[in-house]
């Protein structure tokens, strides 16, 4: 990760290099979300992602709990209804955070708050919604589920599934 200077617009911006493909960042560039850092460029090379976005001024809610402390329910209730509405937008897409945490919430001094770090994220399942309804329906519900919200090492073959029993 390192900070550069955008040429056309001259802002500051992180960008990074993923060494993986099939990332949602194509995605989220061509449909900007209210709550995620804007996302000005992504290639993919070889087998990895190159990401710049935009760097968002603030400090993370892991960060800023260990210097502050617990905040008052009203702030975390905002900060949740912030965080409800960046997700609403982007299950919208079928994108899947996968890694929500203190330290990928963002906070900006007017309150503001941004998901970030996308790395681990999946997306373009809205795109699929014919193959997602076929399986609905032939009753592979659990592929879908084990595929979107599992970790990466979970997704094989031979492993449990971590729906059953949930109702």
């Amino acid at each position: 990760v390192s900070l550069v200077r955008h040429e056309e617009s001259g802002v500051l911006c992180i960008q990074k290099r993923l060494h993986q493909r099939n990332t949602p960042y194509p995605l989220l560039k061509d449909r900007p979300i209210d709550g995620i850092p804007q996302i000005y460029a992504v290639w993919e090379t070889g087998g990895d992602t190159l990401v710049l976005e935009e760097l968002i001024c603030g400090e993370n809610l892991f960060h800023r709990l260990e210097r502050e402390g617990p905040v008052d329910e009203m702030t975390a209730a905002g900060w949740m209804m912030q965080l409800c509405r960046i997700l609403k937008q982007l299950h919208a897409l079928g994108v899947i955070h996968r890694d929500i945490k203190p330290s990928n919430l963002m906070v900006t001094p007017e309150g503001r708050l941004y998901l970030i770090d996308f790395d681990a994220a999946r997306g373009g399942f809205a795109a699929t919604g014919e193959l997602y309804n076929l399986l609905i329906k032939l009753g592979l519900n659990s592929i879908i589920k084990r595929m979107a919200f599992s970790a990466t090492e979970a997704v094989k073959p031979d492993a449990p599934d971590p729906t059953e029993g949930c109702s």
